[in-house]
C-alpha cells in the first residue's frame, strides 16, 4: 500500500531512482516544487561553505533516525576519492541519498538475455524510505563522525569507486549472504514531518563579496543579531518622550485606574467604563510595573518594546518553522522587518499591537503544524486555538479570525475543506472561544449587567466596528493603497522578482502540482497574507496596523526575492534602495530648515502643519545619516550584491534608532502630547476650579491632570458651570469660535496644537499665579531671527579669527 503525500514517504516499490518497479516516477521527498518540475538542480550558494553551526540549520527538526543518519559527506569524499570524483561530483551536480538498496541493485549483473531467472542473492523486493536506509548504515558512523565536516540529512553515497564497480559496503567485509537479512531486519521507520521539509535556501548566482561573507557570518545566529538591532534602536529611548494623542494618554490612564482601583476585569478611563480594550495587555504592564515601579512613559515604552521582541521571534519562528527558511533567509527577513520605516516607528509607540500579532503567529505555527500533517492533531489545533483566544484578550476578536481565515483558506488549497467539520477542529474552536466566555463571565460578575456586555461589548465594539462602525469608516481598497506606503522602503522588492521567467504555462503546471509536503510552508505563507487582506478589506472599520500580522509573512517571501535576486533585480534593489534613502534625507534636511526658520513652507500648504514640533539638532542629525547611507549604497557597493544592501539597512535602522526616538520624537512633544494643557487643569483643580472638556476626544487629559476630567455634552452646560462657579474648559478652537453666547468671565489662559487641531483652555475666573508649564511650540516671528543672529556671531568670529592670522602672518613677512 502506497503512502500518501501527506505522510512525506516515499511510495513503496521504489527502486532508489525516480521510477519504480512498474516504470512510473516516484515523487522525491524534500525536493522544492519548481525543481520537480524543471528537472533543475537545487541552487548553491555562490559564497564560501560556511562552517559546520551555518550549515546544521538545514537538520530536519524531529528526523527520528537522527542517532543512525551516517555517511561521509560530499566534501569528505571527494578528497578521499581524488581528482576524478571531484569532477564527477562536479558533472553530476548535488549529492543525491543512495539507499542500500540501489546500492545492492548496482552490483547486480546486467540482464543481456531477457530470460535469466532473478538471482537469490539479489535486493529485497520490499524496498524502504531514506530514513530506513540511513538505520542500515549505522556502522560507518562511528568512522566517519570525525571526518564529517558538513550537514547530511541522511546516509551518503558511497565511494564512486564502489559505484562504479557495484559493490557495497557490506560486501567487502566477505559477508555478501548476509546482505538481504540485514535488509530484512531493518526497521521501517516513516519520515518526520520536518524530514519530508527541508530547509529552503534562497541563492544568487552573483559573485560572492566581501559584504556577503560579513553576512554570513551574522547570519550565524539570526536571533542574536537582529535582537542586538532592536535593542540598540530601543534602550536608549525608553523615557525620552511624553505621551501623545490619543491612544498612549488613553491606555495610561486606563492602567492608572487598573494599578489604583484595582479595575483590572474590566478597565475604566477617566472614571468611566472603557470596553474598547480587553484587560491582558494591561495585566503584562502591571506585572512589568513590578520591576519598573513607575507608570510613566518609561513603562508603556518599555513594554512597547518587549512586545516588539516578542513579536520579532515570533516572526522568526514563522519564517523557520512555516516558510522553511535557512539562517540567510530568516536574517533578512528579521532585516526588512526592522528597517521598514513604518516598523520603525511603531516600535516607540505604547499599543498593544506588537504583542496581539505575536500571540497571533504563534497560533499560526501551531494551526499550521497540525493542518498539514496527514490525520488529526487535536493537541496542536487546540492549542493554537487556545493561543489565539489569549489574542482575542489582547486586542478584541481578529485574534481568533485572523487564523480561522488562514485555516480556511489553506485547507481549501490542499483539497480538504471537510477538514474543517473533523473532531479535532471543532474541539479547537471550543478552546479558542475558552478565554472570551471566562473574561466575559468576570466582566458580567464584577458589573451583574448582562445588558452592558450585551450593548457595549458585542454590538457596538464588534458588530457595529465590523458592519457599519462609527470610528476609522474607509473604502473597500484602503489597505490595497496602504499596504505599499506601509512597506517603505521595500516596496521596490515587487520590481526585483524574475518577471521573466515566469510564464502562464509554468504557473499553471506549478500551481497544479503544488500540493506537496515541500511546498505547502510557502502556500500557507500565502494564505496567510491573501485571507487577512480578504477579512479586511470586508470590515467597516480599517486601520493599517491592523496588517501587522501579515508582514512577517510578506518579509520571508521577500527575503527569499532579495537573496535570490539576479543581476538586474540585484540592481534594482540597489539602485532602488539609495534613491529613497536620498528622499528621505532631503525631506529631512527640508524639515530641518524649516523648523529653524532657514526655509518658508509654500503658500498652498503654509497653514497644513498648524504648528511645527521644536527646534532640535536631531532632525539635521537624521537627515545627514540618511544621506551618507544613500550615498554608502549608491557608490560603496562594488557589484549589486543583495547582501550589502541588506547590510546598509540593518546598520541605517540601528543607527537611526537614537536621533529618531531620542532626540526627534521629543521634539514633537509640543504639537501631539496633550501634557501642557493638562497639566495647567491639574493646577486649577488643585485651587478648586472644576475641570471639563467640551466636545474633546474623551480621556486625552485625564491621565497628566491626574483625576477625572468631566465630559460635557454642550455648551449650555459648560455656560451654566462658568456662572455658578470656577471652571477650567477645554474645547477646540473651531467650537470656540462657533460659541456666539460665552460668558464674559471664562477667559482664554492657554492654546494649543494637538495632533492636527487647536484646542484651547479658558478658565473662568482666570488665575493670575497659574502660568503655563510650557509654551506652544508655534514657530515664534523672531525665532528666524534670533537663529540668523546666532548664525551671525559665528560667521562674525570665525571671520574675526582669519583677519587675525592673517594680520599676524603679515606682520611675520614684512620687511624689517
Amino acid at each position: 500500500m502506497n503512502a500518501s503525500p501527506d505522510d512525506g514517504k516515499k511510495p513503496e516499490n521504489c527502486n532508489g531512482t525516480m521510477e519504480n518497479n512498474a516504470g512510473e516516477e516516484c515523487p522525491s521527498a524534500g525536493a522544492p516544487l519548481c525543481e520537480a518540475l524543471q528537472a533543475s538542480p537545487p541552487a548553491v550558494d555562490s559564497d564560501a561553505a560556511p562552517p559546520r553551526e551555518t550549515l546544521e540549520e538545514n537538520a530536519p527538526a524531529d528526523v527520528v533516525g537522527d542517532a543512525a543518519a551516517c555517511g561521509k559527506s560530499a566534501d569528505a569524499d571527494a578528497a578521499e576519492a581524488g581528482p576524478s570524483r571531484s569532477s564527477d561530483a562536479a558533472e553530476t551536480g548535488p549529492t543525491r541519498v543512495v539507499s542500500l538498496r540501489e546500492a545492492l541493485q548496482a552490483s547486480a549483473p546486467a540482464d543481456t538475455s531477457g530470460d535469466e531467472p532473478p538471482r537469490e542473492d539479489t535486493a529485497p523486493q520490499n524496498p524502504h524510505d531514506a530514513a530506513t536506509d540511513a538505520a542500515a548504515c549505522e556502522k560507518s558512523a562511528s568512522a566517519d563522525a570525525a571526518t564529517d565536516e558538513s550537514y547530511r540529512e541522511g546516509c551518503a553515497p558511497p565511494d564512486s569507486e564502489d559505484a562504479a564497480t557495484g559493490t557495497s559496503p557490506r560486501e567487502e567485509s566477505g559477508d555478501a549472504g548476509t546482505r538481504e537479512n540485514d535488509v530484512k531486519d531493518v526497521p521501517r521507520v516513516p519520515l518526520g514531518f520536518y524530514q519530508a521539509r527541508p530547509l529552503r535556501k534562497a541563492a544568487t548566482d552573483l559573485p560572492p563579496t566581501f559584504c556577503s561573507r560579513i553576512y554570513t557570518i551574522l547570519a550565524l545566529s539570526p536571533l542574536l543579531t537582529l535582537s542586538a538591532m532592536l535593542l540598540l534602536q530601543t534602550v536608549f529611548c525608553l523615557n525620552a518622550r511624553d505621551l501623545w494623542f490619543s491612544d498612549e494618554v488613553r491606555h495610561a490612564d486606563a492602567f492608572r485606574w487598573l494599578l489604583d482601583e484595582g479595575k483590572g476585569v474590566l478597565l475604566y478611563m477617566n472614571g468611566a467604563p472603557y470596553p474598547d480594550k480587553p484587560p491582558l495587555y494591561f495585566w503584562f504592564l502591571r506585572a512589568l510595573y513590578t520591576f519598573l515601579g513607575t507608570e510613566g512613559p518609561m513603562l508603556h515604552f518599555t513594554g512597547a518594546a518587549l512586545s516588539a521582541l516578542l513579536w520579532l521571534w515570533a516572526a522568526l519562528a514563522v519564517g523557520r518553522l512555516i516558510g522553511r527558511a535557512d539562517r540567510r533567509t530568516n536574517l533578512a527577513s528579521g532585516i526588512l522587518l526592522l528597517s521598514t520605516g513604518y516598523i520603525m516607528g511603531l516600535i516607540h509607540y505604547g499599543r498593544m499591537d506588537l504583542l496581539f500579532s505575536a500571540l497571533i503567529l504563534c497560533s499560526h505555527i501551531l494551526l499550521y503544524r497540525a493542518l498539514a500533517g496527514s490525520g488529526q492533531d487535536l493537541p496542536r489545533t487546540a492549542a493554537a486555538f487556545f493561543t489565539a483566544g489569549i489574542a482575542v484578550l489582547v486586542k478584541g476578536p481578529l485574534g481568533l479570525a485572523f487564523p480561522l481565515c488562514s485555516a480556511l483558506l489553506f485547507v481549501i488549497w490542499q483539497g480538504r475543506p471537510l477538514r474543517l467539520f473533523s473532531r479535532d477542529f471543532i474541539c479547537g474552536l471550543l478552546a479558542g472561544l475558552l478565554p472570551a466566555a471566562v473574561w466575559l463571565l468576570l466582566v458580567f460578575k464584577s458589573t451583574g449587567d448582562t445588558s452592558f456586555i450585551l450593548d457595549s461589548l458585542l454590538r457596538r465594539q464588534v458588530l457595529d466596528r465590523a458592519l457599519d462602525t462609527f470610528h476609522h469608516k474607509e473604502v473597500w481598497y484602503y489597505y490595497l493603497v496602504r499596504l505599499p506606503l506601509m512597506l517603505l522602503p521595500w516596496t521596490l522588492l515587487f520590481f526585483c522578482l524574475p518577471w521573466s521567467s515566469i510564464r502562464p504555462r509554468d504557473l499553471r503546471a506549478c500551481l497544479g502540482a503544488a500540493r506537496t509536503p515541500e511546498t505547502d510552508g510557502a502556500a500557507y505563507l500565502w494564505c496567510m497574507v491573501l485571507s487577512a487582506l480578504i477579512l479586511l478589506s470586508c470590515l467597516s472599520g480599517k486601520i493599517l496596523i491592523y496588517l501587522l500580522p501579515v508582514l512577517p509573512a510578506l518579509s520571508v517571501l521577500g527575503a527569499r526575492s532579495v537573496l535570490g535576486a539576479r543581476s538586474l533585480g540585484a540592481r534594482i534593489l540597489r539602485w532602488g534602495t539609495a534613491l529613497q534613502l536620498f528622499a528621505a534625507g532631503g525631506l529631512a534636511l527640508a524639515l530641518a530648515l524649516i523648523i529653524f526658520g532657514h526655509l518658508s513652507l509654500p503658500a498652498a500648504i503654509k497653514g497644513l502643519p498648524g504648528a511645527l514640533p521644536s527646534p532640535d539638532p536631531g532632525f539635521l542629525l537624521v537627515a545627514v545619516l540618511l544621506l551618507l547611507f544613500g550615498a554608502l549604497v549608491w557608490t560603496g557597493l562594488s557589484n549589486s550584491r543583495p547582501e550589502g544592501v541588506l547590510l546598509i539597512a540593518a546598520l541605517a535602522c540601528t543607527s537611526l534608532g537614537y536621533p529618531l526616538g531620542g532626540m526627534v520624537a521629543p521634539a514633537f512633544d509640543a504639537v501631539l502630547s496633550p501634557k501642557q494643557q493638562a497639566l495647567i487643569m491639574r493646577a486649577y483643580a488643585d485651587k478648586g476650579y472644576t475641570i471639563a472638556s467640551c466636545k474633546v476626544y474623551d480621556g486625552i487629559y485625564s491621565f497628566y491632570a491626574g483625576r477625572v476630567v468631566r465630559d460635557l455634552e454642550s455648551t449650555e452646560e459648560a455656560a451654566a458651570l462658568a456662572e455658578s462657579g470656577k471652571l477650567a474648559l477645554a474645547m477646540s478652537a473651531r467650537r470656540l469660535a462657533e460659541w456666539n453666547d460665552k460668558p464674559e468671565n471664562l477667559v482664554e489662559v492657554h492654546r494649543q496644537w494637538i495632533e492636527n487641531r487647536e484646542y484651547v483652555l479658558l478658565a473662568a475666573p482666570p488665575d493670575p499665579d497659574i502660568r503655563p508649564a510650557a509654551t506652544s511650540f508655534r514657530p515664534a516671528p523672531d525665532l528666524a531671527a534670533k537663529i540668523d543672529a546666532a548664525f551671525g556671531r559665528v560667521r562674525d568670529r570665525v571671520t574675526d579669527l582669519f583677519r587675525q592670522v592673517r594680520e599676524r602672518v603679515t606682520e611675520k613677512n614684512a620687511p624689517r
